[in-house]
Order: structure tokens, then sequence, then C-alpha cells
């Protein structure tokens, strides 16, 4: 079983919430892991409990996410630099795997944030920046490992 913290209950938030409760089943057949949605964090808690997310699941406090030791990936989905900048380096050195659809932070501390990646032994996804969530990335590193391609 995969735990997630999801950071943010905005548009992207509220829609990868109600992917995970309406695919739960079809993630666990194709992933091969069960994924449980613990905790969920946002400075207003409406949205997420609009969705159903139980209050013994809810946080105003990003930290309650990055200092359960339970949770496995940090779903950062609040735009922006700052906190987001912050929240997904914590993740990183607490052993924490990230996700994240901030074009933003990954345009401006991209380097940073796959250097603490690599550091911390951890996995960074950001695919849902790119290309309006076209595949590409995992295109590129699968298919094309043996080019060069410095841009």
């Amino acid at each position: 079983m995969a735990n997630i913290g999801l950071i943010g209950t905005g548009t992207i938030g509220s829609g990868v919430i109600k992917i995970l409760k309406k695919n739960s089943d079809l993630i666990r057949k194709r992933a091969g892991v069960e994924i449980n949605l613990k905790k969920v964090c946002d400075v207003k808690l409406e949205n997420a409990k609009k969705l159903g997310i139980g209050k013994e699941n809810l946080t105003t406090d990003y930290n309650d996410i990055l200092n359960d030791k339970e949770i496995d990936i940090v779903v950062e989905l609040i735009g922006g630099y700052e906190p987001a900048k912050t929240i997904i380096l914590k993740a990183m050195q607490k052993g924490k795997h990230v996700v994240s659809a901030n074009k933003a932070v990954i345009a401006k501390f991209g380097p940073e944030l796959f250097e603490a990646a690599q550091k911390n032994k951890v996995n960074f996804y950001f695919e849902a920046a790119v290309g309006g969530c076209i595949p590409i990335l995992n295109a590129l590193q699968g298919n094309y490992q043996a080019e060069r391609i410095n841009a």
C-alpha cells in the first residue's frame, strides 16, 4: 500500500481526489499497489469536505503530512513558488517521493529540486506540469535513453 498526502484542493487537487476515489480499483490492478489517500491539506477545508474526505484525514498544516512517517508520497498542488518549494524540499529530505503539477516552482527551481531528489534517493514526478499532461517525459526517458538530449 502507498500512502499519499495531498496538499492543495483547488481545481487540480479536487480532480486528483475524484480520480483516486473513482479509479482506485483500476489503479490497484494496473499499478499492482493499493493507493491510500491518507491525509489532505489545504488552508480551506471546504473542497475536501465536499469530496467526502473525513475530518480525521484533513489538516490545514502541511507539516502534518511531512511529519507523518506512514506517508510515502507527497502530492503538491498548491502552485506558486512558496511554500511549494519548501514543501517539496522538506518532503524529499524526509525520504518522501513527490508529485507536482506546479509549473512555476519547477521552471524557477527545477535544477535544485532534481538535485534534492537525487541526493535524497526519492522520485520527483512532474509530468502533470508539462505539455498539458501529455505523457512526453515518460516517452523521452524510456524511449530515448541512448540519445544525448541536452535541452
